[in-house]
């Protein structure tokens, strides 16, 4: 009888779902310094030196040329999250943006939500300190839109 018991609950825990290991925020960051300088610094090179033509036009037009720069980030970043679920940065530390309820990839409406909420959290400069208070290190766009990021070999 304990034998059979056994048995049954090793079955139940194989059954069950991977639990998601939540990522270290270092490696957050670094995902994010790889996305800047793969992504928006040659946006905003294009922008100030092939569409706008100098820095010196580039501050005499700066909410035309700022206007550009988020808007180009904001499809590309987006068009990551909803084909591949990555972005350069995420690819090199193997990490995937998933949806909290189904893990797997995120809505177009939910890949947009999160990043006005990223964008929200990154000019109110308060909300970038909650994850070191929360145990499983969500950001604050984490919990809004519903996602998580997760570990994948």
């Amino acid at each position: 009888m304990k034998k059979k018991n056994k048995i049954n609950k090793q079955k139940e825990k194989s059954n069950t779902v991977e639990k998601i290991f939540f990522i270290p925020l270092f490696t957050r960051f670094k995902a994010f310094i790889i996305d800047s300088f793969l992504i928006t610094i040659p946006i905003l090179y294009i922008v100030i030196y092939l569409i706008i033509g100098s820095l010196q036009e580039f501050a005499k037009q700066r909410s035309f040329a700022w206007s550009l720069i988020i808007i180009t980030h904001l499809i590309i970043i987006v068009l990551f999250w909803i084909r591949t679920s990555q972005t350069p940065g995420l690819k090199a530390y193997n990490l995937y943006l998933v949806n909290n309820t189904t893990n797997n990839k995120i809505s177009p409406v939910q890949a947009l939500f999160r990043y006005f909420c990223m964008a929200f959290t990154m000019l109110t400069f308060l909300l970038l300190f909650m994850p070191f208070f929360r145990k499983d290190k969500k950001t604050f766009y984490d919990i809004l839109s519903r996602t998580s990021l997760i570990y994948q070999k």
